[in-house]
């Protein structure tokens, strides 16, 4: 880990530089085992306890057999080749993800990640 940490920083730096619309590339630091484990208790939310050695490829069998969480995943995430993305839908009505704690000025202001489009 240690050895990996400048290169991180560097890759940060350089990342950090770029523009894409006039607007900055921004980077964040990798979730930390604390925040995995926090998410993995969220999941568990969805009907009952999952292994701690869950991987990913056995996301979605798992997925079949908890239907709350399957409907979670559908409704309120996109999941492309370079990025995953969480979003609330804000419609108070909505029976599967909670309102958002933003203000509603802030929280219109988010947006998915746009497919990427090559040659732009």
């Amino acid at each position: 880990m240690d050895s990996i940490e400048p290169v991180k920083q560097l890759l940060t730096k350089m990342f950090e530089r770029l523009f894409l619309k006039e607007k900055a590339f921004k980077s964040f630091s990798a979730a930390s085992a604390d925040d995995i484990k926090e998410m993995w208790k969220n999941l568990e939310l969805f009907g009952g306890p999952l292994e701690d050695n869950l991987k990913q490829a056995e996301l979605n069998k798992c997925l079949k057999e908890r239907p709350e969480l399957k409907a979670f995943m559908e409704h309120c995430t996109t999941s492309r080749s370079y990025s995953f993305c969480i979003k609330k839908c804000a419609d108070p009505s909505c029976s599967i993800c909670l309102r958002p704690r933003l203000p509603p000025d802030v929280f219109k202001q988010l947006h998915r990640f746009p497919d990427p489009v090559p040659g732009i």
